[in-house]
């Protein structure tokens, strides 16, 4: 049921991601864009990397 959660969560930070790729006023948005981006990506698989 958690993982579940991390998923979703990992999801809306995905989202985060790509709202902040399109924003063209944000002089920083490929930076910050790839942190929401990298954080989701440790949410969804955050299991399937820390069992290897």
């Amino acid at each position: 049921m958690l993982e579940y959660i991390y998923q979703t969560t990992g999801l809306l930070l995905l989202a985060f991601s790509l709202q902040t790729f399109l924003d063209k006023d944000n002089p920083k948005r490929i930076g910050s864009g790839l942190f929401w981006l990298i954080y989701g990506i440790t949410f969804i698989f955050g299991a399937m990397i820390r069992t290897g």
